[in-house]
């Protein structure tokens, strides 16, 4: 049984670790997530349409075909591998099967520093299962490939925030910085954090960290500016704002803007969390095994630092189906934590680890069709193609899906593709 000291120093409690030792339990758990994914390689594609602009990106041609802010970083990656000889689509996808094995075993990494080292790595097994995870794991976009670098830079933040260290505040800067330029909008979503971490590691010290998460945001801008800075990509420009805004309780209002958010994120949260949400809501119920020292409140306070810019945006401006991957590696790290303070240390363990196989059979074995109807339809059509069989056959997803059939709004009606 794991055991927690009394400690309320900066260092985090000391955790007795059962079973293997990290490394073993990181190759375990990364060999099994790559056979998990071998068998969904073959998937139709696309499986969205901002595949065919990352497609036509390769190489960087004359006119650069992907939407603003244009993930400069993310075709860089892809053209390095198209240039080796790999094909198009397996050239972005291949580093998505790697980030889907990466994220996992950095939260892993982050989590035994405060939790049971084995609720640790059935929680990042959780993640991996997950059916958002898997879905996006052999397709070419790009939010597996941020969620991982985001768990990175946010590890670096906590152990900057409780060492008190201005160095490795550095290097989460430094890692950062490029970041922002497979998606900017990970500096909206790991600023709060960053900047807490550098609060706690002293200002005097650490503002040179935050100088060089300026200067990678100003690259960023600069280069996304170069490559739309003719009237073609002011045009795109003005298009993705409108986008973004369109479905916005802005300009929709609290009913169509808001309210839909809110019930187009509980659902899809809903599908992608699946048995952890049951504990989500369960779990607290339950009188506290442990009361949570210094660390651990640290931690929860920096992971809704993390977590909350992203619902606040979801829920007032705008939300994708895939960009949902970007809020679950926070929830999970959050699912550790209310464990590891709610429940024995055994019993933890038990419910991780029946959360990890439920989420595994979620995917590989949910009844997609394109056949459904009534309210299986809906889900199909919503949400549920995000599992084994709707990959598989998510050619045959606009059969029974339109943007808008079910809570169409005047965005629906001003442009295709402003919608869901």
């Amino acid at each position: 049984m794991a055991s927690v000291t009394s400690s309320h120093s900066a260092n985090p409690p000391e955790i007795r670790r059962v079973g293997p030792p990290a490394f073993q339990r990181s190759l375990i758990l990364a060999g099994v997530l790559l056979l998990s994914r071998l068998p969904y390689l073959t998937h139709p594609t696309p499986v969205h349409p901002d595949e065919a602009e990352f497609l036509a990106a390769l190489g960087f041609p004359e006119r650069y075909p992907v939407h603003p802010p244009g993930y400069p970083l993310w075709v860089a990656l892809g053209s390095a591998l198209h240039g080796l000889g790999v094909g198009p689509y397996v050239s972005y996808a291949a580093w998505s099967l790697l980030a889907s094995i990466a994220a996992p075993v950095l939260l892993y990494g982050l989590l035994r520093r405060h939790v049971d080292d084995t609720l640790a790595a059935l929680t990042a097994a959780s993640l991996g299962a997950c059916p958002l995870t898997w879905f996006l794991s052999v397709t070419t976009l790009t939010y597996l490939a941020a969620s991982a670098l985001a768990l990175a830079v946010f590890w670096l933040c906590t152990t900057a925030a409780m060492d008190r260290s201005a160095r490795i505040a550095c290097l989460a800067a430094a890692l950062l910085a490029p970041s922002l330029s497979l998606r900017p909008d990970l500096l909206l979503w790991l600023g709060p954090a960053f900047l807490y971490a550098c609060l706690r590691a002293g200002w005097r010290s650490a503002w040179s960290a935050v100088a060089v998460v300026a200067a990678g945001a100003i690259a960023s801008s600069l280069w996304s500016r170069w490559l739309y800075d003719d009237d073609t990509g002011k045009a795109a420009m003005a298009h993705t704002r409108d986008v973004l805004l369109n479905t916005s309780v802005f300009r929709l209002g609290l009913y169509d803007g808001l309210l839909r958010s809110a019930v187009k994120l509980a659902g899809f949260l809903a599908w992608s969390l699946g048995p952890a949400l049951i504990a989500f809501l369960a779990v607290p119920r339950i009188r506290r095994a442990m009361a949570p020292d210094r660390c651990e409140k640290d931690l929860h306070r920096m992971l809704w630092l993390w977590a909350g810019p992203m619902m606040l945006f979801f829920l007032t401006v705008h939300q994708s189906e895939a960009g949902h991957m970007l809020l679950l590696p926070p929830l999970y790290a959050l699912l550790a934590l209310l464990l590891h303070t709610r429940l024995p240390p055994a019993a933890g363990r038990r419910v991780a680890l029946l959360i990890a196989v439920l989420s595994a059979a979620q995917f590989t074995v949910y009844p997609w069709s394109e056949k459904s109807s009534g309210i299986k339809r809906l889900l199909d059509a919503k949400i549920a193609f995000v599992s084994g069989r709707g990959l598989m056959r998510i050619d045959r997803r606009a059969e029974i899906h339109r943007m808008g059939d079910t809570w169409r709004t005047r965005a629906h009606d001003q442009e295709k593709g402003s919608g869901e």
